[in-house]
């Protein structure tokens, strides 16, 4: 068990996002681990997060007097999928563009577990999938890039010891 104000790390699936600043992407958020019977609140600068991401975080537990307690986010990194059902649930989670739940499973029908890849590394085999004209191939394999690029920025200025808002406040500002 944690004491307050003790570091921790979490990892689990965001049940619901209940806040975000558009300005500063203050984020107000519920985690739910692996088994656990409950979700925790999780606050902070969480760029991007999403319902149904799965995520690991570290932070801080606090006990605010008006909202309880409270893990105060001080890094967050999105965990890729590797099994069928987490790919599935990751394309058609709405950050993808192009992708809606049926898109979603006629490609990890195609490409399985290697979905990911194959969509960053030979984005033409996505021709191959009814439904998918070339338009829509280039959105969802730019978004796949970008949000890989995205959190690879993210992490890169989180490892210099930076402050997830002022990360987030030099990323907004040069990009990847």
């Amino acid at each position: 068990m944690q004491w307050w104000g003790m570091a921790e790390s979490l990892e689990g699936t965001v049940d619901r996002v209940r806040y975000v600043s558009p300005e500063t992407n203050w984020t107000v958020a519920s985690l739910r681990e692996d088994g656990a019977p409950w979700a925790a609140t999780i606050v902070g600068v969480m760029p991007g997060l999403g319902e149904g991401m799965r995520i690991k975080v570290d932070g801080n537990w606090v006990d605010d007097a008006r909202w309880g307690r409270q893990l105060q986010v001080q890094r967050y990194a999105e965990v890729i999928p590797t099994t069928r059902d987490g790919i599935e649930a990751y394309l058609a989670s709405g950050f993808i563009d192009g992708v809606g739940a049926k898109t979603a499973k006629r490609i990890v029908e195609a490409f399985g577990e290697q979905t990911l890849e194959r969509i960053l590394e030979r984005p033409q085999d996505l021709r191959g999938i009814k439904g998918l004209g070339k338009k829509r191939c280039e959105a969802i394999v730019t978004s796949v890039k970008q949000r890989k690029l995205a959190q690879q920025s993210m992490l890169f200025l989180f490892d210099l010891g930076l402050s997830a808002g002022l990360a987030n406040r030099l990323f907004k500002r040069y990009g990847e």
